[in-house]
């Protein structure tokens, strides 16, 4: 974490010598990404100073913020501001080299299960976003493969010539020897838990069948590509106003069924619809997207087979990243909290794929 006194003479290369204060804003993310609301004394309201993940470029911060900017002034979906800085940029880079921005604060509140109206709601605002995005005239839409699903072809691939039964062994002496007891014990049992649910829902047909899909051509534009439920604020806990759409760091050019999968995934299902397919939990956002942007028939197949790779795929991840890699994360709490949404969702995720949507292949 950055010492407050160099988050403050970060904060003057937006404010010269003004006094600043400076809070962070929740915990780091799992991209490590360090996220803090600033007050300027020469200027009212409230601001989120927010680096890019470590790995992230120039060229790709600069990508996101010529997005961000082309859609504030297509008056589509409310983003932030993007403030200047001192030196005519809206990017500043530290001394260890880390990309920051400064942007106004949007305020709002996140609904992880949204009732109908707020699921159509945010479901109206991604679309409205899609559209407006789709008019950047650097990155005109193309038809094309789509390189998320390209990508988690490949993954089905790995994940069938390593499946996690015969990584498990190795994982655990390995966690044993490197990690805390109670991180190791806890991500040890959340593999075996994946290892049961996964065989119970036919885990390898799923990802047979997902390592032969026949690519078809649809279109790419940019879009978030990790739009969660968290991103997405509401005016009130109650309220179906959108106040915003934050957090764009993650976005590229893919088909904007990856968003519309990712989104409507991220909720906790209503009641009595757990176990339906993505499409039937989320009938008013599905219908709700179409209306504004009407999707294509590929489209309309792709979303619940993102959506279900994702699940198996983002388990995979977290796997991956702490028993093999070794990475830490600022809370473990969160992070098993994440592996159990995963784990949670993963049985529908593979039984229902393909059911609402048709063959994508």
């Amino acid at each position: 974490m950055h010492p407050s006194a160099s988050i403050a003479a970060l904060c003057r290369r937006w404010c010269g010598a003004a006094p600043v204060s400076i809070a962070p804003l929740g915990t780091p993310g799992f991209s490590g990404s360090h996220v803090f609301v600033v007050e300027l004394s020469d200027r009212p309201g409230r601001f989120v100073l927010k680096s890019f993940h470590a790995g992230a470029s120039v060229e790709h911060a600069r990508f996101v913020h010529g997005l961000v900017t082309h859609l504030r002034g297509e008056n589509s979906t409310p983003l932030a501001e993007l403030i200047v800085a001192l030196d005519g940029g809206t990017i500043v880079i530290d001394a260890e080299g880390r990309l920051w921005e400064l942007s106004r604060f949007m305020s709002g509140v996140a609904v992880p299960c949204p009732t109908p109206a707020q699921a159509a709601a945010a479901a109206t605002a991604l679309a409205q976003l899609h559209l407006a995005a789709a008019r950047l005239v650097t990155h005109p839409p193309r038809k094309d493969l789509s390189p998320g699903l390209a990508l988690r072809i490949e993954r089905a691939r790995e994940l069938l010539a390593r499946p996690w039964q015969a990584r498990c062994h190795a994982w655990s002496h390995a966690a044993r020897d490197r990690m805390p007891a109670d991180r190791w014990t806890a991500l040890d049992a959340r593999v075996a838990t994946a290892i049961d649910l996964f065989n119970a829902a036919g885990g390898n047909a799923f990802l047979a069948r997902v390592a032969s899909i026949q690519l078809d051509s649809c279109v790419l534009q940019p879009v978030i590509r990790d739009v969660w439920y968290d991103h997405v604020l509401f005016a009130e806990q109650t309220s179906d106003a959108v106040t915003a759409i934050i957090d764009l760091h993650a976005a590229g050019i893919d088909t904007p069924a990856t968003d519309l999968g990712r989104l409507v995934g991220s909720w906790s299902a209503p009641a009595g619809r757990e176990r339906m397919s993505l499409v039937d939990r989320w009938p008013e956002a599905i219908a709700a997207y179409d209306r504004v942007r009407p999707l294509s028939a590929v489209e309309a197949r792709l979303v619940p087979v993102l959506y279900a790779t994702g699940v198996v795929f983002g388990i995979d991840n977290w796997f991956r990243w702490t028993l093999e890699d070794y990475r830490e994360f600022p809370n473990d709490r969160r992070m098993l909290d994440r592996i159990d949404r995963l784990l949670q969702e993963l049985p529908a995720a593979i039984a229902t794929a393909w059911t609402a949507a048709g063959n994508a292949d």
